[in-house]
């Protein structure tokens, strides 16, 4: 074997042990020689794309760079072996038995009839609706938390949760007291006529091991997860991963959530957001539970719109959680709904917020944001009320064309605001950059790709990072800011530089047609 070859053989060989500790270096002793090798790069090459086929539980590729290993473990896939059954709103029969040529109409049905561990069960195109309190979507059981229940649109994007009585509030799902399921490609829209109605796209209570992925989530409420109404019944381990939160139009700063409420309400204005998690309690009537939710996940997300409130709230009795590698973007509440109203006081893109002093063991508490793009928010990029709160942390994030309420809400000109008053509401760890352009390629028009040379490019702590961004591509072990790896797009981006465009939800890449609506 000549010299040469072998000493590519054996420094392969190397490099297969020694991945974990030191890929870039393999990586780069690998060429013939450093002459041509550059410090500066002007950009990523493009990531390799998880391989994925419709209507099919994806195993996640191996993370080779060691990323993610300050959160919590995800739900793992379902292993298939309780079998694959089908859903057919148009075609299925209450009577069906689950299988292809006899499905089951309902998602509730084939929820509560598979056998709980590694079922997967296939939801076929249509739009299946809530109506006042039957809900489209209800799990109530413990399936196996090592090997779940995965429902799932057989094709993605093309399954719609809507509500059928607009006059009525509703959810689009209920998941209570149960264990062990992945909900994955489905699509949200649930609205109501303007007289405060109430409804929201799905609640999470008092459950462990849940997890949202791939899902678009359209004009609704809110998407709450909380626990109990025991004392200690803690919601767990709830993942929110790589979905798309975006108003139904081409609007990019359409109002989302709290349409149904009058603006001169609390849900109208500065009380309805893309996401909540905590405790909803009233303590004059004795609602005063300690519960809440813990090691709740929101990774990988894409939210754009306006909400009437925040797009993401770590309420009272939040704790230990993580809010990582989202992009936050366009949340005009001010604007949209005016500046007037209570939205002054919303338009954040996250808020921490605490109803209990930090010596009580379920307070809001611990709780860990970063790795995230802020841009073009009314409110504060991160923010919050309450007493003071121990051990949040705020970190490794960026952000730009923050107005930060014009002075009306906190410090004017501080876009990760740590008081309120006298209370401290988090820490401020490293790396926290306000005012700088990401450079996201076309936003306006939903493409949330970072050009080549964003100063974002491998800002991120590969400690809070997920392996795979919102639309499956590999991170290498210097991974970007936001929600999305940049890709081989001509620096300039646009909708037509070659960037994955988010559109829908789905796990996948999506082209750069214009679409996305259900």
């Amino acid at each position: 074997m000549p010299r040469e070859r072998l000493r590519r053989v054996l420094l392969t060989a190397v490099c297969a042990l020694l991945v974990m500790q030191s890929a870039t270096a393999c990586a780069a002793s690998s060429t013939d020689n450093g002459a041509n090798q550059t410090n500066m790069p002007a950009r990523k090459s493009a990531p390799t794309k998880a391989v994925t086929t419709p209507g099919v539980a994806q195993q996640p590729p191996s993370n080779l760079h060691g990323l993610g290993s300050k959160l919590p473990t995800r739900l793992p896939q379902s292993s298939g072996v309780g079998g694959t059954f089908f859903v057919d709103g148009t075609n299925g029969s209450e009577s069906g038995t689950g299988s292809s040529t006899h499905p089951w109409k309902t998602m509730t049905q084939a929820l509560e009839l598979v056998p709980g561990a590694g079922s997967i069960i296939k939801v076929r195109p249509g739009t299946y609706t809530s109506n006042g309190t039957e809900y489209a979507l209800v799990f109530h059981r413990n399936a196996n938390v090592s090997d779940p229940i995965t429902l799932m649109a057989e094709q993605p994007g093309t399954v719609r949760i809507r509500n059928a009585d607009l006059s009525r509030s509703t959810l689009g799902a209920w998941i209570f007291h149960s264990t062990g399921l992945r909900v994955e490609g489905v699509g949200l829209l649930l609205t109501a006529e303007e007289s405060n109605i109430t409804v929201n796209s799905v609640l999470v209570e008092d459950s462990d091991r849940i997890e949202f992925t791939g899902n678009t989530f359209h004009q609704s409420g809110s998407f709450q997860v909380r626990g109990g109404k025991v004392s200690g019944d803690v919601a767990e381990d709830i993942w929110l991963y790589a979905n798309i939160f975006r108003p139904s139009g081409d609007d990019v700063y359409a109002q989302s959530t709290g349409n149904s409420h009058l603006p001169n309400t609390y849900a109208g204005s500065k009380g309805s957001h893309y996401v909540y998690a905590g405790q909803v309690g009233d303590v004059d009537k004795g609602f005063d539970y300690v519960s809440g939710a813990e090691r709740f996940v929101v990774a990988n997300n894409v939210f754009a719109g306006t909400a009437a409130g925040r797009h993401v709230e770590l309420g009272p009795q939040a704790r230990n959680s993580f809010v990582v590698n989202n992009t936050f973007y366009g949340n005009h509440a001010g604007g949209v709904i005016g500046w007037d109203t209570g939205a002054a006081y919303a338009g954040e893109g996250v808020v921490l917020y605490a109803n209990t002093e930090s010596s009580v063991p379920a307070a809001n508490r611990n709780n860990t944001v970063t790795n995230n793009l802020f841009v073009e928010l009314s409110g504060h990029a991160v923010y919050g009320s309450g007493p003071t709160q121990a051990g949040n942390l705020v970190q490794h994030n960026m952000s730009w064309a923050i107005e930060n309420a014009r002075g009306m809400n906190g410090a004017a000109h501080d876009d990760f605001a740590q008081l309120y008053g006298n209370s401290v509401l988090f820490g401020e760890g490293t790396g926290n950059r306000e005012e700088v352009n990401p450079l996201l390629a076309d936003p306006i028009h939903f493409d949330f790709t970072l050009r080549a040379g964003s100063p974002a490019i491998g800002g991120a702590d590969p400690a809070y990072t997920p392996p795979q961004d919102n639309v499956g591509a590999a991170r290498d072990g210097e991974p970007d800011l936001g929600a999305l790896e940049q890709t081989s797009a001509p620096s300039g981006g646009g909708s037509e530089s070659g960037g994955s465009k988010v559109t829908s939800g789905g796990g996948s890449p999506t082209s750069n047609a214009a679409g996305g609506n259900l």
